[in-house]
């Protein structure tokens, strides 16, 4: 039998392949549903996606790992930031008694701070703000697939400024919109920073205040990481690159008339002197838990594409 044009050819699936099979499939977590959702079957385009079926479905397969990169990243996260506190805990975060005796006036406090840097922590946390950051670029592509004149567009940032001149995408202009200023400007003054000034931070530390040798306080401090992005980290609230860990100790003694004298030290992991300094260190940004962090810029991100997704649903049925 001769075939005349390739429209004549039958295209049939794999056997044994069954679609209701895969498409109800109880594994598959709401994230994947609404993937699968904007997978128009029957080999047609709809109307409303203005490029190629081809390259409609090549953006979404692209996004589609973009996004279990991002949940590689934060099961990498997670894992890291486990082991992290397990050395922590591990420290020894004893006020050092003998070396204070006598010291300390009849009214007088002082105050020892321990801290850990975790470099695979930090590098974690960077590389997922990264991952985030770019699969919003790719969410954007997929997005403009469905805008005509704008189908090369990439920019999250100017996804912004189109919809809100679009008439007919006022809802999903209004997601987009939320989650800017929810988290998204957010995530890119971080993303930023990390490109073009510093290193982003997260620390853990533990800060024992003691009176006459006996702790009257203690301030723990776990994952932490600055509330607002930042384009400076003081030596001090940075890491010394020395061979294993450096620790930062902080001593402070108010006399009976209300003086504060007070001394700073770097060491490093075998407790070496590094540098000293015998006044106020630099002030210490405002801190936040950089875990429940992290947990809600995954929960916004995928409730974000969540609704994204809903949205071009519409177009698609």
């Amino acid at each position: 039998m001769n075939w005349k044009i390739p429209e004549d050819l039958p295209v049939n699936p794999p056997e044994k392949l069954s679609h209701s099979i895969i498409h109800n499939d109880k594994s598959a977590d709401i994230v994947e549903k609404c993937i699968d959702d904007l997978i128009p079957r029957g080999g047609k385009k709809p109307n409303q996606i203005a490029v190629s079926l081809e390259d409609y479905l090549s953006w979404v397969a692209m996004f589609n790992r973009k996004i279990k990169g991002v949940r590689h990243r934060k099961s990498c996260w997670d894992r890291i930031t486990d082991e992290h506190l397990v050395k922590f805990e591990k420290m020894d975060h004893k006020s050092p008694k003998k070396d204070i005796k006598g010291v300390i006036p009849k009214k007088g406090k002082m105050t020892y701070t321990f801290s850990l840097r975790d470099i695979r922590l930090e590098n974690e946390f960077e590389v997922l703000i990264y991952s985030v950051r770019s699969s919003l670029t790719m969410l954007t592509r997929l997005i403009s697939a469905f805008l005509k004149s704008k189908t090369d567009l990439h920019s999250h940032s100017n996804l912004q400024k189109s919809l809100n001149t679009a008439k007919n995408w006022p809802a999903l202009s209004a997601i987009v919109n939320e989650a800017c200023h929810d988290w998204i400007d957010d995530l890119t003054k971080r993303r930023d920073a990390a490109t073009h000034y510093v290193a982003l931070t997260a620390t853990s530390s533990l800060t024992i205040e003691s009176e006459r040798s006996n702790v009257i306080k203690v301030q723990r401090n776990t994952v932490s990481i600055p509330k607002q992005p930042l384009k400076f980290v003081s030596v001090w609230w940075d890491d010394i690159p020395v061979l294993g860990w450096a620790s930062h100790s902080s001593t402070a003694v108010t006399n009976d008339d209300g003086n504060i004298i007070e001394a700073h030290g770097l060491f490093d992991g075998t407790g070496n002197l590094l540098v000293r300094r015998n006044t106020s260190l630099p002030e210490l940004p405002e801190l936040i838990d950089g875990r429940e962090y992290c947990d809600n810029l995954m929960r916004n991100y995928e409730n974000y594409f969540v609704k994204v997704a809903s949205e071009l649903k519409t177009k698609i049925c």
